[in-house]
């Protein structure tokens, strides 16, 4: 039967039980492993847990998991004796595994080869009899091919067992193909990674949950011919070391699986001329040479008879695998300028002291000359005899044939020698010191050892320290790159290729760690040097070994050591504060809190140092202090004080994963049950866990250019981020206020797609290389970018997302040059507070107006800012322009004249229908006057003594993006032209959001502009992500004239004069459908309303199906935006049936009717999911009572008919009779728990 692992997941956790339902199954692997309180424990704290499955990933058929260390009841059996084998324990984490179990090991048994870093340990293995050979095979191949450094895999069998199938079983060989299937038969469903030859990880694409669901294809290296050398000698998976003599109490006997037994290994050689036969095929297959040169190509490498150029073979069972070709010739100093490589001695070698003092010309002493004459310094007298400036001085001395003459002599001479030292010396402080790889192929089933070449490679360049490799920025990162470092480029420096460099020492065996001690103290101060969080690191070093009041040490502390020397820091803080984390962040769509607790738990990293030299080794150094600290999660927070610890940053980056922030619920007035509610925690969060470590994470190093902080580019910059399995190193965004922070926010429209908070949370300025320009030219031929600063930034691929803006240019671009004139956005928010500033102070009778021009929401917005500032509302002028669409900005006659009226009692003057049509200035060119022109009878009001204009009505492309546009010749036609996939005419450039405009092919006048922003940036990531993602295999794009749908609702919250709140939002629709248009459609569906001086205006509209898909708010009081923006989508009887009880009456008040406890669950941010999966469970629920019920729904709703009352109460008579009716009671009774809306809650 063929069948496919991959890695355990907790959705399997039935699967897995049953294949240990059976009594005697249960017990024989109690025996075997212990006795387990969770398996879902196990799943979630292995490195690695595999699960094998069918074809169809519909039945479990074995699992196994690995640990890092010798499981917890080894040393539980060890602490209480070989009789009580069969007790449970509750560790996570044996004490000998967080120990160093190394030591403890040989001191026990004859294992001198296993170590720390090279071997594993099976905790549990169980699987079908049929399949147990063939997933045991499967899985350590799969072990040993993801882990190249795993050497051995350790089991402990008790001593009261013999070694059982399959771990005593011969090695596997696969069976042969199939034979052909007769007319008659029937084939087997295969999947297309899957083949008779190979058994590993299916290369699945799913929607990520976490990240174990992502899945890699591994195939068995070599496969059958590989085995077909052992015949019936093949050797056994696990064979027992042997015990020390002397150990009184050894209850376990160690079996070890070693890597060479079982997995085909590379063997590395010197290129022959004869290997061409075999390279030339695996060469085109990979699409590295093509055309009838490859063959001489490859010959001329391969008898290169060239000390600079050296090439390696890899074989696998004897055959060709691989093949590297080397240079000892590079050019150093272009590496030098173009890439940051101070930290590595710019790829030159050090000069012994000795040399260099001899160059300097310590050793030369004064000489005797006789003839009377003196000691003489010969550089100074040969520098000063003047016939010594001849051609040859030396030869014009003697001829001299004086004193002096021959004592200048051998002055030049040994100035002479001393010369050719310094030349001698210079040349070899300029040593190159570093060899590159030029080309590079190997097969993919062996692409995980390719390590194996450069470590053969070392040893050809024995004079050589440093491997360095470039790989094209389009090129995503090979297996071998996962041990080198990447290099930055210098400041100002563009490249088309990353820098890849490697240590001869980093080829070595893995670091040390081991707890800090006090006696590090002087090595620590040596690594903090010059680093901006010095002070902090050793600070915390020092408190690491002072007790605290629970008498456990706020601080851990480990070392990585090299040879003896440190090399490495790690500082761990405890947690004291869990539950506020998650609850903040969505730490659970990678562990579950059930199993992995925090609290006062060393889970906190706040430091991590280690020397560049080593820093491709930084995966293993967090592996090992997760061990010793024994956590199963690490926690990094980029707060205010780990944003100077810039070295911690950089490390982790590529090894943790950003955590997502989770919406967060609005209690009445903070409280929560009686308790305060924790204030938002206002910094990223990163995470790791230890079987996060192990997975797959691709770096992309593809140069993305994003032009534009809109709210979309945002969202677009989110989405590629936070894909847990995905590393983009090269991300650019340039925006001339870079990540928006909205300092400013109640000052703007709140399009509720992020807030402050939230923007700190999301933390994008760790991940993303943020520049301060504005853009003014787009060079799509060389691929770059062009800022108002003249530097130039080089891209793969270009998104621009930079939104539109108010420009009071659209009234005259004279206008918009007068001094006085503003315009509404956040770039001028200081200045025209500022101006408007000046008139503070100032009595009624006092001169000096402020116009607020335009149509958009923004006026009313503006004016509340002004009045709040304390301005005069006599001061004020709102002047609103005729409508350019059927409706105001606010699209509600009721709520446009509730804001009318609160801004007439303010004593706000407001002119409606009226245009600029001309201004006066001072002799400063500033503003003086207005005259205004009314539409309708065309009269002209002319409003003196302007001080301050300020312009929200049209919003326009900004002039340096519009430049940068039109002179690429990209099609504009007052916005950016795209097609559906977001798609200009330059393969290389996309574009989203409000500066587009679909191609008039498709007919259509829906725009960006009318759909959620965040949605749009999302769409817009999720299309290109093909391009970046290998797993995500491009799907061929449908290129008609259906557009892509957009769902999410358009939201829009601001503060109106007169203290008005005022919240909107509504499903995506066109300007001109009006919501008098939709009310009059016959599928709108009904507006509940609650309209009153009192509570305000709130109205909320309602399907024909009872869904919830728009809702307005006007009122003095505050509310709860984010919970009710929830909402959206909701059928209105999950709301305690509130159509039926506003029908009834007895809902005076919206705002306080969803302020009852009984809503907050609906608010909560898992409240969607848990609805769908209910609904799941129900439709795949076997109950004959509920079966028979779900038929009768369907049949209804095949009919196309409406339920009428009599019928839908019979339908509830037969749920509540239902006896699965408990079942669903007991799966809302435990979300309300898991929710946690109620602190008191039991």
């Amino acid at each position: 039967m063929q069948i496919v692992i991959r890695r355990a997941e907790p959705r399997d956790l039935p699967g897995i039980r049953l294949l240990t339902k059976d009594e005697f199954v249960s017990q024989t692997i109690k025996k075997r492993f212990g006795a387990l309180n969770s398996l879902s424990a196990l799943i979630d704290i292995s490195p690695l847990s595999l699960v094998a499955t069918d074809v169809n990933d519909s039945a479990i058929l074995g699992f196994c998991a690995f640990s890092n260390g010798p499981p917890p009841f080894v040393d539980f059996v060890i602490e209480k004796g070989a009789e009580e084998v069969e007790s449970q324990y509750q560790s996570k984490f044996g004490a000998i595994a967080k120990d160093n179990w190394e030591f403890w090991l040989q001191e026990r048994y004859e294992s001198k080869d296993i170590s720390i870093g090279n071997a594993k340990f099976l905790s549990y293995f169980v699987s079908l009899q049929d399949n147990q050979v063939a997933f045991l095979d499967a899985a350590l191949s799969t072990l040993f091919s993801i882990l190249p450094s795993m050497k051995h895999v350790c089991y402990f069998l008790p001593d009261v067992l013999t070694l059982f199938q399959p771990l005593s079983s011969q090695k596997f060989v696969p069976q042969p193909p199939t034979p052909p299937l007769e007319e008659n038969d029937e084939p087997e469903r295969m999947s297309p990674e899957s083949s008779h030859n190979n058994l590993g990880l299916r290369k699945l694409k799913k929607k990520v949950k976490s990240m174990s669901m992502l899945l890699t294809l591994f195939r068995k290296p070599g496969g059958e011919r590989a085995m077909a050398h052992l015949g019936d000698d093949r050797p056994v998976y696990f064979t027992e070391v042997q015990a020390k003599t002397g150990i009184a109490f050894a209850p376990f006997a160690l079996q070890v699986c070693s890597k060479k037994d079982v997995f085909q290994t590379v063997k590395i050689r010197k290129g022959r001329v004869e290997d061409c036969d075999d390279l030339v095929p695996m060469f085109k297959k990979q699409n590295l040479l093509n055309g009838q040169s490859a063959d001489h190509f490859l010959a001329e490498l391969l008898e290169s008879k060239n000390d600079s150029v050296k090439t390696l073979v890899a074989e696998i069972g004897g055959l060709v695998a691989g093949f590297m070709s080397l240079t000892n010739d590079v050019d150093q100093e272009l590496l030098a300028k173009t890439f940051d490589l101070d930290a590595f001695d710019n790829l030159v070698k050090d000069v012994p002291p000795d040399i260099l003092s001899t160059a300097n010309g310590d050793h030369i002493k004064p000489i005797p000359v006789g003839d009377g004459a003196t000691f003489y310094d010969p550089i100074a007298l040969a520098a000063s005899h003047t016939a010594l400036q001849t051609s040859d001085p030396i030869k014009a001395a003697l001829e001299s044939n004086t004193a002096e003459g021959r004592a200048a002599a051998k002055a030049a001479a040994l100035l002479a020698a001393q010369q050719a030292a310094i030349d001698q010396t210079k040349a070899l402080q300029e040593q190159c010191n570093v060899f590159c790889i030029n080309l590079l192929c190997i097969e993919d089933a062996h692409a995980n050892q390719g390590i194996e070449f450069v470590k053969a490679a070392f040893a050809l360049f024995l004079d050589r320290d440093y491997c360095v490799v470039t790989v094209p920025t389009g090129m995503p990162e090979i297996p071998m790159l996962e041990s080198f470092t990447m290099v930055q480029p210098r400041y100002g420096k563009m490249t088309s290729h990353c820098l890849y460099i490697l240590n001869r020492f980093g080829c070595l065996e893995k670091v040390d760690v081991r707890p800090a001690l006090l006696t590090d103290c002087a090595a620590v101060e040596q690594l903090a040097q010059n680093l901006a969080a010095q002070d902090e690191i050793l600070i915390r070093f020092g408190d690491s070994f002072k007790e605290s009041e629970s008498g456990i040490p706020k601080y851990k502390t480990f070392m990585a050591e090299s040879n003896g020397q440190a090399i490495g820091l790690a500082v761990l803080k405890k947690l004291t504060f869990a539950s506020t984390i998650s609850d903040q962040f969505d730490i659970e769509e990678f562990v579950n809190l059930k199993i992995t607790a925090f609290d006062n738990e060393h889970v906190l990293l706040r430091h991590l140092i280690l020397n560049p030299l080593f820093a491709h080794q930084t995966k293993w150094f967090i592996e090992e202090i997760m061990r010793m600290a024994g956590i199963s999660c690490l926690l990094y927070p980029i707060d205010e004080s780990s944003k100077l610890d810039v070295s911690t940053r950089m490390l982790v980056g590529k090894e943790l994963v950003p955590v997502k922030r989770r919406r967060q619920i609005s209690y009445v007035d903070g409280l929560r049950d009686g308790i305060s509610v924790s204030q938002d925690l206002p910094y990223n969060l990163q995470l790791t866990t230890s079987a996060l470590l192990y997975e797959p994470k691709i770096t992309i190093n593809s140069r993305i250019v994003v032009v534009g902080g809109s709210d979309t580019g945002i969202a677009f910059l989110e989405k590629l981020v936070y894909t847990p399995y995905l590393y983009f190193s090269n991300i650019t965004l340039i925006s001339t206020s870079g990540i928006p922070s909205k300092p400013n926010a109640e000052s703007f429209v709140d399009t509720k797609c992020y807030s402050s908070i939230e923007l700190k949370q999301l933390g994008l300025d760790h991940y993303v290389r943020v520049i301060r320009a504005s853009t003014t030219e787009f060079d799509r031929v060389l691929k770059r970018v062009r800022l108002n600063n003249e530097a130039f930034i080089t891209y793969d691929f270009l998104f621009l997302t930079p939104g539109v803006q108010f420009f009071a240019a659209n009234i005259s671009e004279d206008f918009e040059n007068v001094g006085g004139v503003f315009n509404l956005s956040p770039r001028n928010h200081e200045s025209y507070i500022n101006a408007s500033l000046r008139l503070l102070g100032r009595d009624a009778t006092q001169t000096g107006r402020i116009i607020i021009y335009g149509r958009d929401l923004q006026v009313f917005i503006t004016t509340q800012e002004l009045l709040q500032m304390g301005i005069h509302p006599s001061w004020i002028l709102i002047v609103i322009p005729p409508l350019n669409t059927p409706s105001s900005c606010f699209d509600n006659s009721v709520v446009e004249k509730k804001v009318m009226e609160s801004i007439e009692r303010l004593g706000v003057k407001v002119l409606r229908d009226f245009k600029v049509s001309s201004w006066d200035t001072s002799p400063s060119m500033h503003l003086t006057s207005v005259t205004l022109t009314n539409k309708a009878d065309k009269t002209e009001t002319n409003i003196r003594q302007v001080e301050v204009f300020l312009y929200a009505d049209i919003k326009s492309v900004d002039p340096n993006t519009f430049m940068s546009i039109n002179d690429s010749c990209l099609v504009f036609d007052g916005l950016l032209v795209i097609d559906k996939y977001f798609r200009t005419q330059d393969p290389y450039i996309y574009a989203a959001g409000s500066v587009t405009k679909y191609s008039s092919r498709y007919q259509t006048k829906w725009r960006h502009l009318y759909y959620d922003s965040k949605e749009v940036g999302v769409k817009l990531a999720e299309t290109v992500m093909a391009f970046f993602d290998p797993i995500n295999l491009p799907q061929p794009l449908q290129d008609d004239e259906v557009l892509l749908r957009f769902t999410e609702s358009k939201k829009i919250y601001a503060q109106l004069p007169g203290g008005l709140h005022y919240l909107h939002f509504d499903e995506p629709r066109l300007p001109s459908h009006t919501l008098e248009f939709m009310q009059a459609t016959p599928t709108y569906g009904r507006d509940l309303v609650i309209d009153s001086s009192e509570h305000g205006y709130f109205r909320i509209h309602v399907d024909p199906h009872g869904f919830i898909r728009s809702l307005t708010y006007l009122g003095h009081r505050e509310v709860p935006a984010n919970n009710y923006l929830s909402l959206y989508g909701l059928n209105e009887r999950y709301l305690n049936r509130l159509a039926a009880r506003f029908d009834e009456g007895v809902i005076p008040d919206f705002v306080s009717f969803l302020s009852e406890t009984w809503a907050y669950p609906i608010f909560h941010d898992r409240f969607t999911a848990f609805i769908k999966e209910c609904r799941a469970d129900m439709l795949k629920h076997e109950g004959e009572g509920i079966k028979d019920l779900i038929l009768q729904i369907r049949d209804i709703g095949l009919e196309g008919k409406p339920i009428d009352e009599i019928e839908r109460k019979d339908l509830a008579k037969q749920f509540q009779a239902s006896a699965d009716r408990t079942i669903w009671d007991a799966q809302i009774f435990s979300f309300f728990n898991y929710s946690k809306v109620c602190a008191s809650f039991p």
